[in-house]
């Protein structure tokens, strides 16, 4: 999604973290037959060729650092392979990683099928629904936004945000798997073509 005269409504990620913390990003990346889900918005007036180095904001949660390092250390490795250079001081760009759940529920009609009236249902004449089923699925959706601050403007220029139902307890070679999966779609469009000038 692309906003005019580089207004964007970004999502209030401090407010996210806040309330639910970065513990959802243990499970975040593990997916039971799920959908990664990803939407990006940025300022289209902003100028991405000029981005060159980059580096992370730290996040306050201590409880999931470990997460939040294979988090960034998969982002770094990838925005390497896109061209940009990971600095300590002085960066064109910093990355904040946010996470977020929220309780679902899924309701699904199911229909047995449709009988005809004959000798096996006492009786000739017309037919109509064998009967039907009210499935109800409760289950978690993750959430992972990555915002993307020019250091020197200090304004947000660019956020992608991932979903998908969330699985728990996932092995390590598995989260590791679908962490690189997601970051992957995550940055899979950023940069986003300058605007000429």
């Amino acid at each position: 999604m692309q906003m005019e005269k580089g207004k964007i409504p970004m999502v209030n990620t401090l407010k996210i973290t806040r309330v639910v913390g970065l513990s959802v990003l243990a499970v975040l990346f593990i997916s039971a037959c799920s959908t990664l889900k990803v939407s990006e918005n940025y300022d289209t007036n902003y100028d991405f060729s000029k981005l060159k180095t980059f580096n992370f904001i730290p996040s306050e949660d201590k409880k999931n650092e470990l997460t939040i390092r294979q988090v960034e250390k998969e982002l770094k490795s990838q925005l390497v392979v896109k061209g940009f250079r990971f600095v300590d001081a002085n960066p064109d760009f910093r990355i904040a990683v946010y996470g977020g759940s929220e309780d679902k529920v899924s309701v699904r009609n199911t229909y047995s099928g449709y009988h005809y009236g004959g000798w096996y249902t006492g009786g000739f004449g017309g037919g109509g629904f064998a009967g039907s089923r009210v499935d109800v699925y409760e289950y978690k959706e993750g959430t992972l936004v990555l915002d993307f601050y020019d250091s020197k403007r200090k304004e947000m220029i660019f956020q992608s945000i991932a979903t998908k139902e969330l699985l728990r307890n996932p092995g390590m070679e598995a989260r590791l798997k679908s962490i690189k999966n997601t970051i992957t779609n995550v940055i899979k469009s950023f940069p986003p073509a300058s605007k000429n000038k």
